[in-house]
This record gives C-alpha cells, structure tokens and sequence, in this order.
C-alpha cells in the first residue's frame, strides 16, 4: 500500500521496535508513492531503522514551508523536525477510523501487560506472534460479549495450533480432547497452559495430546503401532 502506517503494521507484525525507524526525506522520490523504497515489495527486518518517506505525498499542508525548493539552510534541524512529526502522525494515521472493537483490544492488550491477566500470560506474552496475540484478544472480547464457552476456547486453542483437533467427549460429559499435532516442547506447554487456563469452562474436563494422537477404532490411519497413544 506504500502509506508509512503499512510499514509500521509490517514491523509490528514482526515485533521490531517502530520507534527505532528514522523517517527520512529521499534525494529522489516518486510522487506517486509514499514511501520511496528500492522496491515495492520491500521486506521489513531487524535492520529496518531507515525509510525513507515523500511527506508530500498526503501531508504536502504540513510539510511544504519547511522544504522549499531555494532553502537549504538547518538541514539537520529539518531532518530530526520530519522524524519527530512524522512518527506522531504515524500514530495518528494508524487510530483512524478505529471501531469499538479496535478500542476494546487496545485496552486488553494494555491490562495484559500490566498482569490483570495473571502473572504467567504477563511474563509470557511475548512469545506469542502478532496473529496469535490478536486471536487471544478477539476471543476474550468474544468470551465478554457471550460467556465463556467451549466454542471460544476452541477458536481460541486451534488460532494458535493451527495443525490442532479438539473432540467433544460424548460418553463422559463435559469432556474434550486436544490433539496438538506438535512436540510437546517448554514453550509451546506454556501457550497451551495459558489458553486452556483463560477459555475452558470451569466444569469441564480436557486431555492433551500433543505429537501422537490417540486410536480410533475403525480409522486405519489413527491405529498405526507406534504411532498412537491410549485414551
């Protein structure tokens, strides 16, 4: 989309510290473009601290005094003036048009930080990506709305174990089963302990079963030797 507000959603999605980038004004730019990259589709890294932007592109009321063809005087004064307006319009352009829902994750986010949510999932947050933090908000606003349900922690489980299964348990009541599909690594058992902590419903039950799943009688696939593990 080539709008500074993209590139800072690209960093953010890849934890990268947006306010470690430096705007800049190019030597030679694009009047088409807002950000003036080598390349459209540029990748956004670790190495990331410089983009370059035509600020008059959308922001030409703001920025046109300021970079007058004739005037090349304070040079460096203009560049840290660009930045510093620049990463506060950022912030502007990225909370316009929120919807209440935007708001709402906004607010959670910040209480998880601050450990409303429990000391594990304050200490742990970090290890979940951009993606799985926002199905975990979207699912908390869900579980505000309706109730908890195991619906929820459904939605919630798989948005972060893609590769996952959760079977409803008919002969024991207020049962589930969850097939991870993953090592049972440290990290991925504190997600797990997080998520099932925050959704399942007090009064139900649930098993976990992480590389290897259980039989099924009648599935040749799930009664592999080995391969499976008991219920």
């Amino acid at each position: 989309m080539n709008y500074i507000w993209d590139a800072i959603i690209k960093a953010r999605r890849k934890q990268i510290n947006t306010d470690d980038i430096v705007y800049k004004l190019p030597e030679v730019y694009s009047p088409y473009l807002e950000i003036a990259m080598n390349y459209i589709n540029y990748e956004i890294d670790e190495e990331f601290t410089e983009l370059e932007v035509n600020p008059f592109y959308r922001f030409n009321s703001i920025f046109k005094s300021m970079y007058k063809p004739d005037d090349k005087d304070y040079t460096e004064v203009k560049q840290e003036l660009l930045n510093c307006i620049l990463h506060y319009i950022n912030r502007i352009d990225i909370y316009t048009g929120m919807n209440s829902h935007e708001f709402m994750r906004m607010y959670i986010d910040s209480d998880i930080k601050n450990g409303y949510y429990g000391v594990e999932l304050e200490e742990n947050w970090q290890i979940f990506d951009l993606d799985e933090q926002e199905t975990i908000i979207t699912q908390l606003i869900n579980m505000y709305k309706t109730g908890s349900s195991i619906e929820i922690a459904r939605k919630a489980i798989l948005g972060v174990f893609h590769d996952g299964y959760i079977y409803y348990n008919k002969v024991v009541k207020d049962e589930i089963l969850i097939f991870v599909g993953i090592k049972e690594l440290d990290k991925y058992k504190t997600k797990m302990n997080i998520l099932t902590n925050l959704f399942i419903p007090i009064d139900f039950k649930y098993k976990i079963y992480w590389s290897k799943h259980f039989g099924i009688i009648g599935n040749d696939e799930l009664m592999v030797e080995d391969s499976i593990v008991l219920y």
